[in-house]
């Protein structure tokens, strides 16, 4: 971890037997030294609410505490909230726990809909977004990102006593399917022929609506389905899979440079190679070949700079 900048002490002056024409000064002076500190103390006030007490953080502060992470709640085996226990379990839970123990602070986390990531980091209400957030272009003109971490396709999810057979995307044409507002699936769902899609602000709204009956199906990524289906076994994982290799990343900060997301890129590594990636996976979707979803740690993405900052 990259430790603090030890304190800088001020300036310390011998004034051990001053003479008597320096004493006077020194006594003349003391006033009107108080007031000119105390103006600069509100001058440096002032410039740092104009700053904002959230400024985005650059180069290697991304992990000096308090480090603020974004998070999904309705994705289980992913990020999921438990309403009744007021508890947070996930792969992206047990990344960034695992990344805080590694780097010594206590993450804080905040609850984000897929539809405000980008504004969040962008803001600078957030420091690091882990929220099964997929690398795209458009994405990355707004934000930066290290990763991968983890890799799946899209997939279908139907209740397991609906006799609908769908080996093929094409299959979903005249069918009512739900995704989540702002992810990736709706506009891979948009480009199979006479879908109806139905959109949610979160992917357990879709879930909802399929239980119900109300849509016939839910489509997002493969992994995130099978945490559903796996939290209820009334719920079943066709399958098929289609459109393109989504990749999840961490969502850092639009920032000068390259710095962050290098450091980040690194933790990455490091998570995967120490088995720690294993352990998170198993926990959370054991009975899953893991190497389906894992990236190759030596041949992550490289770092860009921003488009737009």
């Amino acid at each position: 971890m990259t430790k603090p900048d030890d304190q800088k002490q001020p300036a310390r002056f011998d004034l051990t037997g001053p003479s008597h024409a320096l004493q006077q000064w020194v006594g003349k002076a003391t006033t009107r030294s108080r007031i000119i500190v105390a103006a600069a103390t509100v001058v440096v006030v002032a410039l740092a609410v104009t700053a904002g007490a959230r400024a985005i953080r650059s180069n290697s502060e991304i992990l000096k505490s308090p480090v603020v992470v974004g998070v999904s709640t309705d994705a289980p085996g992913m990020a999921y909230q438990d309403p009744r226990a007021n508890r947070r379990s996930g792969f992206d839970v047990d990344f960034y726990r695992w990344l805080g123990d590694e780097e010594e602070f206590n993450p804080t986390e905040t609850d984000l809909n897929a539809d405000e990531r980008e504004d969040a980091l962008r803001e600078g209400r957030v420091d690091l977004v882990f929220a099964s957030y997929t690398i795209t272009d458009e994405r990355e003109k707004l934000i930066d990102f290290a990763g991968p971490y983890l890799e799946t396709f899209q997939g279908v999810m139907v209740r397991a006593d609906d006799p609908v057979e769908i080996a093929t995307p094409e299959r979903l044409g005249g069918k009512s399917v739900c995704a989540r507002t702002g992810s990736t699936s709706i506009a891979e769902l948009r480009a199979i022929p006479g879908v109806i899609v139905v959109e949610q602000i979160g992917l357990g709204e879709c879930v909802s609506l399929l239980l119900d009956g109300s849509v016939r199906a839910v489509s997002t990524d493969q992994l995130l389905l099978y945490g559903y289906a796996r939290q209820d076994q009334s719920l079943s994982v066709l399958e098929v899979t289609f459109g393109a290799l989504q990749k999840y990343g961490i969502g850092l900060p639009p920032q000068d440079g390259t710095e962050n997301c290098k450091i980040m890129t690194e933790r990455v590594q490091d998570f995967i190679i120490s088995g720690a990636w294993e352990d998170a996976f198993l926990n959370n979707f054991g009975g899953l070949p893991p190497t389906e979803f894992k990236p190759d740690p030596n041949k992550l993405r490289g770092c860009i700079e921003d488009e737009e900052s």
